[in-house]
């Protein structure tokens, strides 16, 4: 199980779920992405040999969101929640991100999670605390049928 955990500033960082851009949430920790099944199997085969095979499943990822009560995210994740079928989610989670080449130049990178036939799991409440003062959160946990990562040069 592999994890991508955000905890910097959301500046620089855009998910996008059904046309919709999730734009509230708070600097802190505020997505996680978790990838549940291995890459890669290995078993064991007759006289010591290994046999290895991709896993069917290795793209089936969780998002957890957490956004402020009461804001325009909060309104869209809590009205997929009470609709009568399940809502069904698309969309990307793009990250821009500053990295080192070999020569030790600095350039921009963009990585891109496509999210592809995702469904709300858990809602969550929490409590946060800030400097200044209390606002509550709450954890949207959607679960994804294949999240794939790419990553681009930006130019």
């Amino acid at each position: 199980m592999s994890q991508l955990t955000l905890v910097e500033s959301p500046e620089g960082t855009t998910l996008t779920l059904n046309n919709t851009v999730i734009s509230d949430m708070p600097i802190d920790e505020f997505l996680v992405l978790t990838f549940l099944n291995p890459i890669n199997v290995v078993t064991n085969a007759l006289y010591g040999a290994a046999v290895v095979r991709g896993h069917p499943a290795h793209d089936v990822a969780t998002l957890e969101v957490k956004v402020p009560i009461g804001g325009t995210s909060y309104a869209f994740f809590i009205n997929a929640k009470n609709s009568t079928s399940p809502t069904i989610f698309n969309g990307e989670l793009r990250i821009k991100r500053s990295s080192f080449n070999t020569n030790g130049t600095e350039s921009d990178m963009t990585e891109v999670v496509a999210l592809k036939e995702g469904v709300l799991i858990t809602v969550g409440p929490q409590t946060f605390i800030t400097s200044q003062a209390e606002s509550a959160l709450i954890t949207f946990t959607l679960q994804f049928r294949q999240a794939i990562a790419t990553v681009s040069a930006d130019v």
